[in-house]
């Protein structure tokens, strides 16, 4: 039956030469939408490197001397910075609470993360590296679930340290335990002893970043810096009524002289947020990418069903020669996925150099798999293209094909 059917296609060949060129571009153009969007999915659902279920932010007021009932410091004879050690303090000893950090711009979500030059030396060699900067104190890879490669919170090995994401460590050949330079300006390069985390992404948008964290005790961290928010971690499955209790109890024990509750935002919130125009976006482009592929469904459908309707009369010949309806629809069937099939190799060498220049980050196998759902596809389209035409055809009278031929 295959020899018949090539027998056949290349008697046609002046006709089929255009059916073929149609499906090999079809077969690229789908490889291609199908590609999209699976790495639009790929990007959204691949590990982020950190956790925000059960995370908020608490923001702080800290009332300014011009306030009314501002209090001075020598009425309550401590600091501003020691009021704030205190109430982190305090928040931690909350029933519920799991882990407590100060941020100030290194927070996910906040897009107002800094960027500095990392680097490493070897001998005579020197390595050098832009990355995400952020400064933290220990308990942020608590708050946040940020991990090492093997699977234990990252930044508790020194007082001070600077943890690099795994991707920014290998670039600088350096692993845990070694040195690694900080660059505070050109000429001041500080040696840290180094921690590693696993790879971190932005955002779900963002592709994996280099980042560095600069670890601080958190006395020193705030002695430093004034915290832009204070990021929370709830122990897991609290009720409503038990958070609506905890957040009750929290603003109770953050009321210390000049410092007092503000507001709370949880961080799924604040994602939403700040995905929702890149969200907006990347949908309306898989919109566009589901209504090509649409097109693409109709138009061969519609190619194989128009060819199939041309052939009435030689369908009904061939059933006055005494051939079976089943036989019909199988050589039918089989003339199409083997025109797909001897057409394919020459559309995956074509699709196969476009790739090599155009898409670096494509693997071996994320082709082969793009190849194998594209030519599945197209021959569930032909399918459809030739079985009801085909269908109908074969519901002609012997006598009216004869008559027809």
């Amino acid at each position: 039956m295959i020899k018949n059917i090539l027998k056949q296609l290349w008697n046609q060949r002046r006709s089929n030469f255009w059916i073929a060129l149609e499906i090999a571009l079809v077969f690229v153009f789908l490889w291609f939408i199908l590609n999209f969007i699976f790495k639009q999915y790929e990007a959204f659902n691949r590990p982020m490197g950190f956790n925000i279920e059960d995370v908020y932010e608490v923001k702080i007021n800290n009332l300014p001397a011009s306030a009314a009932n501002y209090v001075k410091q020598e009425e309550f004879g401590t600091t501003s910075n020691e009021d704030l050690l205190t109430l982190l303090s305090r928040l931690r000893r909350v029933e519920g609470i799991e882990a407590v950090a100060p941020t100030s711009c290194s927070r996910p979500y906040s897009g107002c993360n800094g960027t500095r030059m990392f680097a490493s030396i070897h001998g005579t060699d020197t390595i050098a590296r832009g990355g995400m900067f952020r400064v933290v104190t220990p308990e942020y890879f608590d708050v946040f679930r940020i991990l090492t490669p093997q699977g234990i919170p990252a930044g508790h090995e020194n007082n001070i340290m600077l943890v690099l994401s795994k991707n920014l460590a290998d670039t600088l050949q350096v692993a845990r335990g070694d040195s690694a330079y900080l660059t505070f300006s050109e000429t001041d390069w500080r040696p840290l002893v180094v921690g590693v985390s696993t790879e971190m992404r932005y955002a779900e948008t963002w592709p994996d970043l280099d980042n560095g964290f600069l670890v601080l005790p958190e006395a020193t961290f705030v002695g430093e810096r004034w915290p832009d928010e204070i990021c929370v971690r709830l122990n897991h499955g609290l009720s409503e009524d038990q958070r609506t209790a905890l957040w009750e109890q929290v603003k109770q024990v953050c009321r210390i002289n000049n410092l007092s509750y503000f507001y709370n935002t949880p961080f799924e919130k604040m994602r939403e947020n700040y995905l929702r125009n890149a969200t907006d976006e990347v949908k309306a482009q898989c919109w566009y990418a589901v209504f090509l592929l649409i097109n693409i469904f109709l138009g061969v459908i519609g190619t194989f069903w128009f060819r199939t309707l041309h052939r009435r009369g030689e369908i009904g010949l061939r059933i006055a020669m005494g051939a079976t309806r089943t036989s019909i629809f199988s050589f039918l069937i089989g003339e199409g996925i083997l025109l797909l099939t001897v057409i394919t190799p020459v559309a995956i060498v074509l699709m196969f150099n476009i790739v090599h220049f155009l898409i670096e980050d494509t693997s071996i196998l994320t082709f082969i798999t793009g190849c194998v759902v594209t030519w599945v596809l197209i021959a569930v389209m032909m399918f459809l293209g030739i079985w009801y035409p085909a269908y109908q055809a074969m519901k002609i009278e012997p006598a009216e094909a004869l008559h027809d031929e």
